[in-house]
């Protein structure tokens, strides 16, 4: 893992997620190229198909990993290279590659 210097700009901020046509309210706790970790009261079940809009990033279309705790896990299908450029300066968890 890469140690955080600063707080990222993005984690704790608010958040959507499309599912199923619907938009739902939720808080981001973690995010990276990979995926993201969202806080959010009856997550969508794993497996579920969803959209994650965060801001300054975008919509990122991904599968529901884990939920778990008030917490859902999305891997992100293929984020843009736009999108992994604009979250590289706000990764909350990164792994060293």
């Amino acid at each position: 893992m890469i140690e955080q210097t600063e707080a990222p700009a993005l984690v704790g901020c608010e958040a959507r997620i499309i599912q199923d046509g619907e938009w739902r309210r939720c808080r981001l706790a973690e995010i990276s190229p990979r995926g993201a970790l969202l806080e959010m009261e009856d997550a969508p079940p794993v497996g579920e198909q969803v959209v994650a809009c965060i801001s300054e990033v975008g919509a990122l279309a991904g599968t529901v990993e884990e939920t778990s705790d008030g917490r859902c896990a999305i891997a992100f299908r293929q984020p843009t290279a736009a999108s992994a450029a604009r979250m590289s300066r706000t990764y909350s968890r990164a792994e060293a590659q």
